[in-house]
Order: C-alpha cells, then structure tokens, then sequence
C-alpha cells in the first residue's frame, strides 16, 4: 500500500533514541519490503534526558550518532542531523557541527566515510586552516576509539 501512495516529498521519520534502535529497525525492515521511495530520519542529537551534559554524556551521544547512523545507512535511508542547542556547550561542539553538515547534505552521506568528507573539506579549503579537519582530528586524539565509526561508509544501496 505504501509503494502506492502518491507523496510529492520524501517520507519522515524520527530516530532520536538509540534505545529504539530495536523497533526502528524491525519498522524500516517491514518499510523496505514494501518500498525503495525515498526516506529521511531525523537524528535529534546534543540533548540529555537526564540533564547532566557531563563529558561522559558527550562521548555517548556522538557515539549514538554513529550507531544511529549504521542503522539508518543500512536501509538506505538519509539522514538529518538536528542538534538541540545544548550542543554548543559541548566540548566537541566542532564535531558536532562537522557531523551535521556530513548528515544534511544527502548526498555526501551516501558517498563517503565522515573521515573522508573532513580529508575533502581540509583539501577545499583554500587557507589551509580548515576548522572541520581541526575539530575532527582533535577529536580523535583524544578519543581514539571512535576512528572506527568515524572511518565507516555508512549508506547501503537498496
């Protein structure tokens, strides 16, 4: 029935918990066995529900991103990463922006690892001082354990 729906846009969705990763993926697998239409998932990310945005909530949430993200790519599904302002106290607030314009633009999402798209960013930039390389390279020195997402084509063909 969904493969026939007549929609001018994409279809919306919400996956802002990875707690739920367990029931958005049985939902986008019942989704695809119906239709390779278009599909977007909002990504909300920089908040915390127990309100305590200490360092250990930081490392988690980016972390949840990539997870989120696996999921998402996985069933060709694009991503939009919306960021509660809260993400400006966040000592990776770089990153954080990095990672939005790497989610929100579809296109590089589906072509590219995000270390690839900070490499790219740093060999446009004409100043040779490029903030995305900079935030994402002092991310992973002091959180290397990340390079494996970090490193990760996430977008699936259908």
């Amino acid at each position: 029935i969904i493969d026939k729906a007549k929609y001018d846009r994409d279809i919306y969705f919400s996956f802002d918990n990875i707690a739920d990763r367990e029931i958005i993926e049985r939902k986008l697998h019942l989704l695809r066995e119906h239709t390779k239409k278009p599909i977007r998932m909002y990504v909300l990310c920089g908040y915390d529900y127990s309100n305590k945005y200490d360092n250990d909530f930081w490392l988690s949430d980016i972390q949840s991103i990539f997870l989120r993200l696996e999921v998402i790519g996985r069933y060709g599904v694009t991503p939009f990463l919306m960021r509660h302002n809260n993400y400006l106290n966040s000592p990776y607030a770089g990153l954080y922006k990095n990672l939005a314009s790497f989610c929100n633009k579809g296109g590089i999402f589906k072509k590219s690892s995000f270390e690839n798209y900070c490499i790219s960013q740093e060999e446009k930039s004409k100043k040779g001082n490029c903030s995305v390389i900079r935030y994402y390279k002092a991310f992973l020195n002091d959180n290397p354990e990340y390079e494996v997402y970090c490193k990760k084509e996430y977008w699936h063909r259908l």
